[in-house]
């Protein structure tokens, strides 16, 4: 067995623990970072970000809203222009976004063209409200990519609102039940032909669904 280097003093190794301390937050930081936008991506949503802020309700309710947003044909626009193009304007939707996140907000970028708000304590209406100023807003906004303008481009909103008791044994299946919400009512939007808001029904976070819900995807 090798012996200690006796000249490592113990100020020596604080400071080696502290390096790799740092280093491992880095990384973290890497891993959990959407390259494209800087943004936080699903890794750091659900891994970390929202399975925290669930437990720091143990016991107690909870309110929450969740909105994922993706602008409406940008796969013709990669097809039409190239995916630089589309890239370009994902970047530019990120600052767009980025500017509309108000307190107890968070914004992410979990893939592809889709964008994740998460509002801790928001009602429906809240909810309601900030996906209808976003497609409204954003609709009227001309973007720049490369050169090339895009004018009257309009987005889809899938937006779910989580209330009930928190349960840690069940956080996993809430985030489960709440992806799996968001996906289809974004879908749902999609289907109608975008430049749409659909909210899903509202659930406890031990996924069982609470009786003063709203109708399954509500078309706002």
């Amino acid at each position: 067995m090798a012996e200690e280097d006796p000249s490592v003093t113990i100020a020596q190794l604080q400071d080696r623990i502290k390096k790799l301390e740092e280093d491992n937050r880095r990384w973290m930081r890497l891993a959990g970072t959407n390259r494209l936008t800087n943004l936080p991506n699903s890794l750091m949503l659900y891994r970390i970000v929202l399975p925290t802020e669930l437990r720091k309700y143990d016991g107690r309710e909870v309110s929450l809203a969740c909105l994922l947003i993706a602008p409406d044909g940008l796969g013709e626009i990669n097809q039409a222009h190239g995916r630089a193009v589309g890239d370009e304007l994902i970047k530019e939707i990120a600052g767009l976004l980025k500017q509309k996140i108000g307190q107890n907000e968070q914004l992410f970028h979990p893939d592809g063209a889709n964008f994740f708000i998460l509002m801790m304590g928001a009602t429906e209406g809240r909810a309601k409200r900030k996906a209808m100023e976003i497609k409204s807003e954003f609709g009227q906004v001309t973007l720049t990519a490369t050169g090339k303008e895009f004018e009257d481009l309009t987005y889809s909103v899938g937006v779910v609102v989580i209330d009930g008791i928190v349960r840690k044994d069940a956080i996993q299946e809430a985030m489960d039940q709440l992806y799996q919400d968001l996906s289809d009512g974004l879908h749902e939007a999609k289907q109608r032909g975008g430049n749409t808001v659909v909210g899903v029904e509202k659930r406890s976070v031990g996924g069982e669904k609470n009786r003063s819900a709203i109708c399954p995807l509500r078309i706002y």
